[in-house]
């Protein structure tokens, strides 16, 4: 493996003089009788906030992994009232949820069915306004499941083969394609993670062992990328500093750039959380810790491309709590949040800035409770449609090539906060039919002509407001 050198940020980081307050809006969002082991978050294009749990019931666990299965439970937290904990698994008791959102406000849920060696997904559809059906997405792997939407509602998920192989299943435009191999098959992978970029890219990272011509082997952190109309390209190292690279995760803000963490483990299974990004050239590395007892770095990207990583502290299934680091400022910073036996949280930011993490901690014959923490409190957050629309249409009566012209105008809605927006998407209806998206424009532009040489069709036409992630506000009509 190639020696480059590492930048240690900080050496005493896990000593408690390195802690910050930095999340300060802490909740409890649910309280179960049994065990929780893996949870997740997603915030909403509108703040608020979905959290999905694995709840083990006594007489559910064993010795065994794969007995290590249970409900997969469900909470929407609004920054007022928790839902109460909703059953999303159906008959296929599961394990290792994980939650997105798109901009869209589409929900996706994926979970692991070990003993059906299976993958499951369930989606929320706002159009339909409810919870579809799950769905088998694959049975040539069961662990460790992501999942990722983009904002026209294709969706990625990443799981890996107990044999080794790391894949990917995508369903564009509503079809499920075939699972793909990302990794090289004729060495052992594990932990597919999956993300889609505002620019609809879909990305991936995973573990692929490497081994020298001496036989010595260490994990090494591969990444690939597609988008709805061209598959996955050929793979390639992040970066091959360090020791043995595993449990890697990946975010993307919106540059489209992404961030990459993982655990560099030497040989006593001590971690040091490292994080690059893939920049296109040399995939510069940040250590952000000392080596502990700590795995599983989640990583996002907020609206100002800030990196923001959430790692359980301590042993696998009995963690002590999440180590939440970020670069926002200009330095890294770092606060403990503590849970009893906690074990695999997640990380989520929204198009407003605001970052949340969530985390379980069980108390034995107590039950559970999973609590969230956020930079901002959560709230319901809207950004609203363009005011004082204007439509002028005039006709060119030229013989043989007549043409109209709608000349369309509006201005930003004072209600909104500008830093959080990217612009305006303008539809237009024809006919009576169904809006289609026109074009869209940059937030400095009020005004927008289009010219047709159809006279025939009778238009109309609308415009929303976009936010930095794609999101949209409600659509409004000129005329």
């Amino acid at each position: 493996m190639k020696k480059t050198l590492l930048i240690l940020l900080f050496a005493a980081l896990m000593s408690t003089a390195g802690w910050a307050d930095l999340m300060n809006h802490p909740v409890t969002v649910a309280h179960v009788g049994g065990e929780v082991r893996w949870s997740s978050i997603a915030l909403g294009a509108d703040g608020i906030a979905h959290v999905v749990f694995s709840n083990i019931t006594p007489g559910e666990d064993g010795n065994t992994l794969f007995l290590s299965v249970g409900d997969i439970l469900y909470v929407k937290y609004d920054g007022t009232t928790a839902s109460t904990p909703m059953k999303i698994n159906g008959d296929h008791p599961g394990m290792q949820p994980e939650i997105t959102c798109n901009s869209k406000g589409k929900i996706a849920v994926v979970w692991s069915a070990p003993r059906e060696n299976s993958i499951y997904i369930r989606v929320y559809d706002p159009a339909l306004n409810g919870w579809q059906a799950a769905e088998q997405v694959s049975d040539s792997g069961a662990w460790e499941p992501s999942v990722a939407i983009d904002s026209k509602g294709n969706i990625t998920v990443g799981f890996w083969a107990e044999a080794g192989v790391c894949f990917a299943k995508s369903k564009i435009n509503g079809v499920w394609e075939g699972d793909a191999a990302l990794s090289d098959g004729g060495t052992r992978c594990m932990k597919t993670n999956v993300t889609v970029a505002p620019d609809d890219t879909f990305w991936a990272v995973w573990s692929q062992r490497t081994c020298d011509n001496t036989g010595f082997c260490l994990y090494e952190t591969f990444f690939s990328k597609r988008t709805a109309a061209v598959g996955w390209n050929d793979a390639q190292m992040v970066n091959s500093a360090g020791l043995s690279q595993e449990l890697p995760f990946i975010g993307v803000g919106p540059n489209n750039i992404p961030w990459v963490a993982w655990g560099d483990t030497n040989d006593a299974e001590q971690s040091a959380i490292v994080v690059a990004r893939i920049n296109g050239a040399d995939n510069p590395l940040e250590t952000l810790t000392t080596r502990g007892t700590q795995h599983g770095p989640r990583v996002v990207a907020d609206i100002y491309n800030n990196c923001h990583i959430a790692c359980q502290q301590g042993a696998g299934d009995w963690g002590n709590g999440i180590l939440y680091m970020t670069n926002k400022g200009g330095s890294w910073q770092a606060q403990m949040m503590w849970g009893g036996d906690t074990k695999a949280g997640g990380i989520s930011t929204d198009s407003f800035g605001n970052v949340a993490v969530c985390w379980g901690a069980y108390f034995g014959g107590g039950g559970s409770d999973v609590y969230i923490n956020s930079v901002d409190a959560i709230a319901p957050r809207y950004f609203l449609p363009p005011v004082n629309l204007t439509a002028a249409l005039s006709v060119t009566k030229i013989r043989h090539a007549p043409s109209i012209s709608y000349k369309l105008g509006w201005s930003a809605n004072p209600n909104n906060t500008d830093s959080f927006l990217a612009g305006y998407k303008i539809y237009v209806q024809e006919n009576g039919g169904s809006y289609q998206p026109l074009v869209t424009v940059s937030k400095t532009t009020l005004t927008q002509t289009f010219d047709f040489t159809d006279l025939s069709k009778k238009r109309r036409f609308a415009i929303t407001t976009v936010n930095l992630i794609g999101g949209e506000s409600d659509r409004v009509a000129f005329f």
